[in-house]
Parts: structure tokens; sequence; C-alpha cells
């Protein structure tokens, strides 16, 4: 909605005799942000103020009027929504123009008493006289006050003063400097000076000042070639003389052919998902929305680029843009870090047999202490005897072996650990399941596409479940929350293939439902591949294996990086600064045991220690500098 209009308070419309050195005021209008005056000396015209802009007051000085001049007003309020709509043109007449000055107002006797038909009423310099020389008494005036000339302007030097050349980089410098200097007028004790652009409607300056010079500064007013206006008053007795004639230069920079390289930037916020690890490396592309970089290519940097589960939520990530003779611009996007859904590297995701309504996989990193896994299914497994329906997440396990998982939520149906000689349909498996009750399910396959056989146990509160394959043999163990030990109550002899496929397992009891469950502190061991989940996990002792380790943490400069044992493959270690950009990298070969790194060319500050090894989530190491 557009704001009211706006009517003049001082002069009133349809006021005559007004003084030509009036100001304009107006009224308030409630919520504007500023207003716009059209001046002139006719209706609509703009020969005085053509949509000035005047800023958010109610009285503006215009300068002179001409005598006897109807003038014409409009007062056009605007605000965010833009200008007020229809408001009325106003008007006013000037007065006349007084009696001509004297040369010496001191000449003229006038004497009211002997003031006859006596000629004794004295003439102006201009040869007019004051009164009718035939009157009673000469008309009683005495000559008006001796009109002043406006100063003139002495100094308004072109095109050198206005030097933005380039600088160093490349871009211009914005900065103008402008001398002026006009004549004295004698008795003033105020100038006005007021300097403009060509075409603008808010003069570059419009000050008072009581010396005779200014200097004119502004930086980022004047950047290309443009004509430039001045003019002066002087105020004398309380009186403004007319401005003078308007002075106008062409100025133009020196240095014209200098491109402005400042780049323009653009961020979209965005939805980010943190790896299988916990882990977000941010990418300028992943936020940039129509960055442009005017003077050739440059670079996009991120104040923040790593984020792990504990920067879950929006954060505000600054992207800059560089160009390629410095120019930088800057701007914010909002990301909403959220944990990824995808499996961790060397797991798989496989409907064995009819899903049902269909089967979802999910792994969620930000969960303690080792992230989890869900997964749900309409796959219905009790009936018949060799039905094979699940949905299986799984990997490879290559000679001896095995996996253990905790059942941390199970809703209308069994979740548990398998063990199968492929993941197709009728293969050869052994299988133990939970349903969070009091009984354990068991289920092996002995031959290809053959009925299973299956059977309970009872274990109440069994929450921790561990198949192992030695040889040709492969046990079931469970624990519960308050016991140290596992409790073996599966074992059978299947013999199967060098490789087979160890997992999670999720079927329904329900032939029209969906049963869905949550696995945690998922470990396993494959003593072919000679891999080893992350935390290192001997699933046939369940002993801890040693984890790599820093010391001195802190450090001065120099420290050690152990594996405690010798690594079975290579790795790739990556020192990174808080925010995670990468500062040294090395590759260790298979069998290294440890390896010396220094910090002293680095300042002191926290350092973050990347390892990555094939298969396993990545391990992060803090590590502290200080003198």
């Amino acid at each position: 909605m557009f704001p009211d209009c706006a009517s003049l308070s001082m002069p009133l419309n349809g006021g005559s005799n007004v003084s030509i050195s009036t100001d304009l005021s107006w009224g308030n209008v409630d919520g504007v942000i500023g207003y716009k005056l059209t001046v002139g000396t006719t209706s609509g015209g703009t020969d005085i103020l053509n949509s000035m802009d005047v800023g958010n007051v109610t009285t503006y000085d215009p300068g002179n009027f001409p005598y006897s001049t109807t003038i014409y007003v409009t007062i056009t309020p605007y605000d965010g929504n833009g200008d007020a709509q229809g408001c009325t043109e106003e008007s006013f007449t000037t007065e006349a123009a007084p009696i001509p000055g004297c040369t010496d107002p001191t000449a003229h006797n006038y004497n009211p008493a002997a003031n006859q038909d006596d000629g004794s009423c004295e003439t102006c310099s201009d040869g007019i006289q004051n009164g009718d020389e035939t009157g009673v008494d000469c008309g009683g005036l005495l000559c008006g006050p001796c009109l002043i000339d406006p100063p003139s302007i002495t100094a308004f030097t072109e095109g050198a003063i206005l030097d933005n050349g380039c600088s160093n980089e490349g871009r211009p410098e914005e900065g103008i400097t402008i001398p002026l200097a006009w004549t004295a007028v004698e008795g003033a004790d105020l100038y006005n000076v007021v300097l403009t652009v060509t075409g603008a409607s808010v003069p570059l300056l419009n000050s008072n000042t009581v010396l005779t010079s200014s200097v004119y500064e502004c930086t980022d007013c004047l950047t290309n070639a443009a004509s430039v206006g001045v003019k002066v008053r002087a105020r004398v007795n309380g009186i403004w003389t007319a401005f003078s004639p308007t002075v106008t230069g062409y100025f133009e920079p020196v240095n014209t052919d200098c491109p402005d390289c400042v780049p323009t930037v653009g961020c979209g916020n965005i939805t980010a998902k943190l790896d299988p690890g916990g882990n977000l490396f941010l990418t300028p592309g992943m936020i940039d929305d129509g960055t442009s970089e005017a003077c050739g290519t440059g670079t996009l940097s991120l104040d923040q680029e790593y984020f792990t589960c504990d920067d879950l939520g929006i954060q505000a990530v600054t992207l800059t843009a560089t160009d390629g003779v410095g120019g930088s611009a800057s701007c914010t996007a909002q990301v909403a870090i959220v944990p990824g859904t995808d499996l961790p590297a060397g797991w798989s995701a496989t409907d064995i047999g009819d899903p049902g309504s269909g089967s979802d996989y999910a792994y969620n990193p930000c969960i303690a202490p080792r992230g989890v896994f869900d997964i749900s299914t309409g796959g219905y497994n009790l009936f018949p005897g060799n039905a094979d329906e699940a949905a299986y997440v799984h990997r490879p396990l290559c000679g001896d072996g095995g996996i253990q998982a905790d059942i941390e939520a199970v809703t209308n149906g069994y979740a548990g650990i398998m063990i199968r000689e492929s993941s197709a349909p009728g293969s050869k498996v052994t299988a133990i399941y939970s349903n969070l009750g009091n009984l354990l399910r068991r289920e092996t396959r002995y031959l290809t596409g053959g009925n299973k056989s299956s059977g309970s146990s009872f274990a109440p509160f069994a929450t921790r479940l561990r198949l192992v394959r030695q040889g040709d043999w492969i046990r079931g163990f469970y624990r519960t929350p308050n016991s140290s030990s596992w409790q073996l109550f599966h074992q059978v002899y299947l013999p199967m293939g060098q490789c087979v496929e160890m997992g999670l397992a999720v079927f329904t009891t329900d032939p029209n439902g969906q049963a869905s469950a949550t696995f945690g502190r998922v470990n396993w061991l494959s003593s072919g591949g000679g891999n080893l989940s992350m935390p290192d996990l001997d699933i046939a002792t369940g002993e801890q294996l040693p984890e790599p380790r820093l010391f001195p943490n802190p450090t001065g400069g120099p420290f050690t990086l152990s594996f405690g044992q010798a690594l079975p493959a290579p790795a790739t270690v990556v020192l990174r600064n808080p925010v995670g950009q990468a500062l040294e990298q090395r590759v260790l070969q298979a069998g290294t045991v440890q390896t010396e790194w220094d910090l002293h060319n680095h300042p002191d500050g926290l350092y973050l220690l990347e390892i990555r090894r094939e298969g396993q989530a990545p391990i992060l190491l803090r590590l502290l500098k200080t003198k």
C-alpha cells in the first residue's frame, strides 16, 4: 500500500505576496522514508526542482524564487512500497520586486513634516523616483535595500582533480577531491555552496560555510566521467543573495580503462549429508549460487570446510570470491548438516527373495558409540519351510572370521545376524535372530534349495549376538547387557566356499506387515582379507586391538603417529587445520608401525590427523601444538 500525500503548510496553497526567500514546509506523513519535490513556474513545470529527493524532512530551502511569479509545487512522499500516487499540485504567488536600491540611502531627505510638493523626494540610482513627486507627501517611501550582487566562482578545476587511477591490484580507487573558491561579498556572514552532478536528483554537496573556499572530498561517489556544476550565494543582514551562475565542469577520470574488479558473489542455502564416517568436506561449489569474477579467474574459499557429527544443525558458512587481481566479495549461506544414510564402504544391501511391500536400508554415523544401521522390510520368512525372504545388509567373509551386533530395537518381526553362501534365495545359510523377547531364533539351511532347520533357545534380555566361522564350523553366541561373557547357544557344521557373506538380517512375522530394526555396535572380522572393523575388534577373542595414537600430545613440534602393530594394508594420513583444510598428506605402506612428523613450520593451535584405510571408516585424531 502506497503512502498518503502531503500538503503545503508554508506558504499556504493559494497564498500571495510570498517572500521569494521562503522555505517550503509541509505536514508529516507517518511511515514514510522521504519526500520528493517538483517545483516549477508553470503548472507541471520542473524548471526549479525535478522530483528532487530531499530525504525525510518536512522543510526545504529551494533558494530564492523569482519575483511576481506563480510557483507550482507537488510534494510526493515515498516508503518501501513506492511513491504516493496522485498527489495534488499546489501553488502560491511571490512578492513584487522591491523599489531599486539606493546608491546612498542617507541622501534621501525624507521629512514627513516638511515633505510637501516641493520636489524634495530623491530618486534612486537608476533614475526612478521614490514616490509620486506630484503627491502630497511623495508617497512616504524610503528607498528599498540596495540589491547585492552574488559571489563569483573563482576556482573549479576540471579534469585532473578527479583521479581514480588504478591501484596496484588494478582496481579503481574511489576517492575524489574538488577544490572550490569564490569572491567575498561585503557584509556577508555566511555562504551556501551547492555541488551537483548533471541528471542526479540529490546534490553531492549543499552546505554552509563562513569561508570563501572549500574542498569537496568523497569516496564511492563518482567513479565514471560526469558533468559537475557548482553555484554559491551569500547572506547579508539576514537576506540571501541570488545564486551565482552555475559553473559546469566535465570531469573524466585519468585512468578510465581501469576495470572495476570486485566480483559478484551469490550463496544458496543447502542441506548437506555427512558421509558414513560422520564427516563432510564442504566445497565452494556446493553453496555457490551465481558467482562471477570480473577480472579473470580467481579463487573461491569457505571459512569452514570440515564438519562432523558435532556440527549437526544449521551452520553459517561464508563464501569468499577473490578475482585474478585481488578484488574480493563474500556472502553467507545457511547449511543444514544432517546425518547421511549411505552404507559404509564394503557393505551392500540386498533384498533376499520377496521383500513384500519393500525394504529400506540406512546407516546413521552420528549415534554413539559406532553408528547404527536401520533396516525395514516386508519380507516374510517364517513359512513355508524353504522360505528365504529377508532384508540383508552384508559384506564378504573369507576364511575364518565373523560378525557381532547389538539388537537395539525391533518391531513386528525378527532382527539378527547371518552367514550365507550367497545372497541368492535358497543358498546355504545359518542365522540367529532376536525379537527382544525371551527366546532367540536360529535357522540353518544345509543344502542349497532345501528346507531350513529352525529352533528357539531361552535367553531373556539377550540383546547382543555373535556368529563366528572357524573352518566349516559356525557358532552362535549371545550376551545380555549385564553380562561380561558370551554364551554359546548355536553350533552347526556347514561346509561352504572360502568366501561367503556375513551381515545383518530382518524379516517380518506378519505376512501383510512391515518389520523394522536398529543395529548398533556392529563389528566384523574377515581373516582372509585381514580387515578389521572400526574400532578394531578381534571377534574370536573379544579383545580390542591397539588403536593409533599420537605422542607427545600436546607437542612443541615433533610428534609420532604409532599404530601399535604393523599395518596390514596401505593407509593414507592427512594433516588438517581445525576447519578441515588439508595441510599435508602421506601414504603409509603395509608393514608400517609408526611414522614421525614435525609441526615446526605450522602455527600453534589445534590440528586434526585423518587416517584412511581401505574398507574402514576414517579415524580422526586431535593434536595440540604449543610453544
